[in-house]
């Protein structure tokens, strides 16, 4: 009696298990990655809204003579939303900014997709939400936020989103 060797084709299950091993590696660095560039994606967004915000508000300083957006050439505020909505005329469509609310206020909005002008001297972080920019009037970039700064210059502050949730940047628009 002749015995025959076949020849077998296939996989081992080490080989399997291998490939599946490797699989998963590669599965778990995309799941890994595709938030933080999701992430850097949106933050990207937000601070181009911010610029192009910046841009508006110093276009209309410069059509109003000097005078900031809510307030008049005696450097009183003036809690009307026709300036705020010229500013966000002049901004165009931005990318993260919902314009749900645009206002002229006395104190910081802490309210998602919101714009708004503001005179305050009180320059206390709110509770940072999604998509919000807050135009902080009399006020200057201190770090990643606004301080008081003189009665003719205005700071952007918007929230970056972190792996830990959200942190403030600071922008001057004039």
């Amino acid at each position: 009696m002749q015995t025959k060797l076949k020849n077998r084709q296939g996989f081992t299950i080490i080989e399997v298990m291998i490939v599946l091993a490797i699989a998963g590696l590669i599965m778990l660095i995309v799941f890994l990655a595709v938030p933080a560039l999701q992430r850097a994606s949106r933050n990207t967004s937000r601070k181009n809204d911010a610029s192009r915000l910046a841009t508006a508000v110093s276009s209309f300083v410069s059509n109003a003579n000097g005078d900031l957006p809510c307030m008049g050439n005696t450097n009183t505020f003036s809690n009307t939303s026709t300036d705020a909505n010229t500013v966000e005329t002049s901004a165009g469509k931005l990318g993260q900014l919902a314009f749900t609310s645009e206002a002229c206020t006395t104190t910081a909005s802490t309210t998602s997709g919101t714009f708004d002008i503001t005179n305050t001297t009180t320059y206390t972080q709110p509770t940072a939400v999604d998509n919000l920019v807050i135009v902080y009037l009399g006020a200057t970039c201190s770090g990643n936020y606004a301080s008081a700064g003189s009665a003719r210059q205005a700071a952007l502050v918007y929230p970056i989103e972190t792996s830990g949730g959200y942190t403030w940047s600071c922008i001057s628009a004039l």
